[in-house]
């Protein structure tokens, strides 16, 4: 076994000889990498300038570098689905800096930034699509859910920008400052997309610790309030290109760091966080269910196959228990919850 710390699935061993995975829901586009081994052998793919993007098969990340002096450039995977307003998803992923310089090129001296997430597969060959000229007709990025990150540069702070660009080329974001990834500190990013409210919510870790700039440990959530929509299909590390900005406020960022530990899923998932218990006859997994979908108790010794071990429940919104009975509290295994629609 790996002996990476992990964050997301996986993350939480509860007993000696347990751990708890979370849960899957049936039929969900399901991505977790961990760059444990080769990511171009397993669907990832390079665009613009390779020498960007380097996997370093010691350490098992992906070392990155964000030169907005080159061409638009992209590490990505195509999805195989395409996500929209109207579904629920969550993506969360690890970034560590290790350099990072605001106006590198003396003609475009303000911020610029630097971007993991969610985008179109069009906009990774669409040659006129320059992510800093913002509303534009002809330039201007589209289909985007992404999470951004501005250095200080002059009068301007360190901003921390979940950001949606819908298919018309409207805007949402949420600016957090003064909110600076230092170089050297571990970020964790959790960044979740409920459709029944329309709330995207993103929260990041800081070395394990909450980090934000409000007192609930998240950053500013992205409501929408209009009927604009966006369509992303690919999971994306994306260098930006500075052409096309208003010379005025040209600005341009030069950036270096590892990206670690994607968790991609995009139906309803359970609320917080899932709790195994030790029951008198086993072991008991608690969670809040979602309403109108069912869940089902599922167990393995070697993550390969699954045994269910309880009976379906349907969700109610409320905190449920699943309990396994068919075997006693002294096992070395591995739990996780199936969801579905009935």
């Amino acid at each position: 076994m790996s002996a990476k710390i992990k964050y997301g699935i996986g993350r939480t061993a509860l007993a000696a000889g347990l751990a708890i995975l979370g849960a899957i829901a049936a039929g969900a586009a399901v991505l977790v990498e961990d760059f444990s081994s080769n990511p171009l052998l397993r669907g990832w793919q390079v665009a613009g300038c390779t020498n960007l993007f380097h996997w370093n098969a010691a350490a098992q990340n992906l070392e990155v570098v964000w030169d907005s002096r080159q061409s638009n450039s992209f590490f990505y995977r195509p999805l195989g689905v395409t996500l929209t307003r109207g579904d629920d998803f969550r993506l969360e992923f690890d970034l560590r800096l290790s350099g990072i310089t605001a106006g590198i090129d003396p003609d475009k001296p303000y911020t610029f930034e630097i971007a993991v997430g969610l985008t179109a597969l069009r906009n990774i060959t669409n040659e006129n699509f320059f992510r800093g000229t913002g509303i534009n007709s002809m330039y201007g990025p589209r289909d985007l859910v992404e999470l951004d990150y501005f250095p200080e540069a002059g009068a301007v702070s360190a901003t921390i920008a979940p950001t949606i660009v819908y298919s018309n080329n409207r805007f949402d974001y949420s600016h957090n400052f003064p909110l600076e990834m230092a170089v050297g500190d571990l970020f964790h990013v959790e960044m979740g997309y409920t459709a029944s409210n329309r709330v995207l919510r993103t929260r990041i870790l800081r070395n394990g610790q909450p980090y934000s700039t409000s007192t609930n440990g998240f950053l500013h959530d992205i409501v929408i309030t209009n009927a604009f929509d966006f369509a992303v299909d690919a999971l994306a590390v994306s260098s930006y290109n500075d052409g096309q900005q208003s010379p005025m406020f040209g600005g341009s960022v030069f950036a270096e760091g590892v990206v670690d530990n994607f968790l991609l899923y995009t139906l309803p998932w359970p609320e917080g966080r899932l709790v195994l218990r030790q029951t008198e006859s086993g072991w008991a997994v608690e969670f809040q269910s979602r309403a109108g979908w069912r869940h089902l108790l599922q167990r393995s010794h070697d993550l390969l196959e699954w045994l269910d071990v309880s009976a379906p429940v349907d969700g109610t919104g409320e905190i449920i228990r699943l309990t396994d009975e068919t075997t006693g509290s002294n096992i070395r295994a591995f739990y996780r919850v199936k969801t579905q629609r009935p």
